[in-house]
């Protein structure tokens, strides 16, 4: 959720920081090979730890992906 997009967003994301605000998505790659767009989006804690096994590359990444701050440990 990205908290720039209306005042209600940043409100909501304030009074509940398990809400996601970073995120990867998926360029091309979906299940039924049809979605050519950024359709399939992916949680960091996600992609940690699925990015070597189903061969994503990361683009625009610094360092390893890492859970959101808001994220739940």
């Amino acid at each position: 959720m990205d908290p720039a997009f209306s005042e209600d967003y940043a409100e909501f994301i304030a009074e509940n920081p398990e809400v996601l605000t970073v995120g990867f998505a998926v360029q091309g790659r979906s299940p039924g090979g049809g979605t050519l767009d950024d359709y399939w989006w992916v949680c960091p804690s996600c992609v940690a730890d699925f990015a070597e096994r189903f061969n994503w590359v990361l683009l625009d990444q610094e360092g390893p992906p890492r859970p959101s701050r808001n994220a739940k440990q």
